[in-house]
């Protein structure tokens, strides 16, 4: 049974009906300015998400997240599990300019930026209306009986809409380098059953951070606002007493969460300006000025006036740029190579014939983008002794090897606490790293 809701009800979600079901969105489809923009971003987006994990860059993916073999690969440089410290200060840093981006307009990411708007809006729903027409076909043609035409149409369209998921995961496993048919299999459906049947419902009641909108606002913010001052009363176009909104319905019917942006600020808005472009257009019809709706903040709607710089704006960008930052000084400074001097597990020393012995394992690796060749040196004083099987390795990038070194020194040279000194050096960027180890020896 329909809703017999003809617009959308504060008290409740529009995706919900009166008994709670579930009540499907049929945007209209609307053209414009803003929507000109988007197509092309959307497009963009797309060309970057499919097609970055086939570039390479200095014969490497330009993003690849290794899980098993715990590397990490970005624009050319090569980081590995010793790094992951960087994702961080980084990941900080992007969290903070994206509440930046809130403060300053608001839910803009979800209507522009989304993943989730992105596949339904530039993929599912072009695919939609290319098979089953605007959005009064489509309404009507999920309520008509099934026949031959019907199922053709719904056939044709959840074939090409499996299609593309299992190309859009495949894309998605490309950057973890994982191909696992199982992997594969379950992901695929997730995304089929999220892009086809769940798509708003994610933005409206998943997605956490729609519900964070409050707490990053205020008054300031740029929203998708209704001049309620210059559209109110509603009317007739030919009515010279009311306001310029002659409550056509067409932001309502454009809107792909189905709200009413006329009843002010509301969680459910994407901020994607299908209302903007749908109600420029009808003022364009009546003759009457543009941005009845329109990007604003509330003090704009009352005043005229818009204020940008903002203490809680400027405290955003200070802890953004801050981690930002810190992430790119200890990118610019990480070492060519990692290397340790560990004790082997075991006896701790040995004393035989006069001669204490301590056995350590010297772990390296090659983070560098190419392979490098490293020496391996006693830089000790000269009582004490170190055998290095290896004094010379030759290491690919982000190669791994560990190498014994055993320590000797004369039992009546041994002074408790005293250390090994052995130095690391790379021959390619000529960096090279002390290592020290304290020696064990009886009391």
């Amino acid at each position: 049974m329909k809703s017999p809701d003809k617009k959308p009800n504060l008290d409740r979600l529009f995706i919900l009906d009166h008994r709670g079901s579930r009540k499907y969105v049929y945007p209209a489809d609307v053209s414009g300015f803003y929507q000109r923009i988007k197509s092309v971003l959307l497009s963009l987006l797309m060309l970057v998400y499919f097609g970055l994990p086939w570039v390479k860059i200095a014969g490497r993916p330009a993003i690849l997240i290794d899980i098993k073999a715990r590397h990490f690969y970005l624009l050319g440089q090569v980081f590995n599990a010793q790094d992951f410290f960087l994702a961080f200060f980084l990941a900080s840093g992007a969290a903070f300019f994206l509440i930046v981006l809130t403060a300053f307009v608001g839910r803009i990411w979800c209507g522009w930026l989304c993943p989730q708007t992105v596949f339904v809006e530039g993929v599912f729903r072009r695919i939609e209306r290319w098979i089953e027409g605007p959005a009064h076909q489509r309404q009507r043609l999920a309520q008509a009986p099934w026949t031959a035409s019907k199922i053709v149409q719904k056939f044709s369209k959840h074939i090409i809409y499996i299609f593309i998921s299992i190309f859009t995961n495949y894309t998605f496993l490309k950057y973890f380098n994982e191909n696992k048919n199982i992997i594969l299999y379950f992901l695929s459906i997730f995304i089929y059953f999220n892009f086809y049947w769940f798509r708003e419902q994610f933005c409206v009641i998943l997605c956490p951070y729609g519900r964070m909108q409050s707490a990053l606002q205020d008054r300031d913010t740029i929203h998708i606002n209704y001049d309620s001052k210059r559209g109110e009363t509603r009317g007739k176009a030919r009515d010279t007493t009311a306001g310029d909104c002659v409550d056509c319905g067409r932001c309502i019917a454009v809107c792909p969460t189905g709200i009413d942006i006329r009843n002010g600020l509301q969680m459910e808005c994407l901020e994607c300006a299908n209302c903007i472009d749908a109600c420029n257009a009808i003022m364009n019809k009546l003759g009457r000025p543009l941005g009845l709706i329109r990007y604003d903040s509330l003090r704009g709607l009352e005043t005229g006036k818009r204020r940008f710089l903002r203490p809680r704006m400027v405290g955003y960008a200070l802890a953004g740029i801050a981690g930002l930052a810190i992430a790119t000084t200890l990118w610019l400074k990480r070492p060519p190579f990692n290397a340790n001097l560990l004790r082997v597990q075991g006896i701790p020393f040995t004393l035989e014939q006069g001669i204490i012995r301590n056995q350590f394992m010297i772990h390296l690796t090659n983070k560098n983008n190419h392979s490098a060749v490293f020496q391996l040196q006693n830089v000790s004083e000269n009582r004490v002794q170190v055998i290095l099987p290896l004094q010379t390795l030759s290491l690919q990038p982000l190669q791994s090897f560990q190498t014994p070194v055993i320590v000797e020194l004369p039992i009546k040279a041994y002074v408790r606490g005293m250390k090994t000194h052995i130095r690391v050096s790379d021959s390619v960027s000529g960096q090279s790293q002390v290592l020290q180890g304290t020696l064990i020896g009886p009391l």
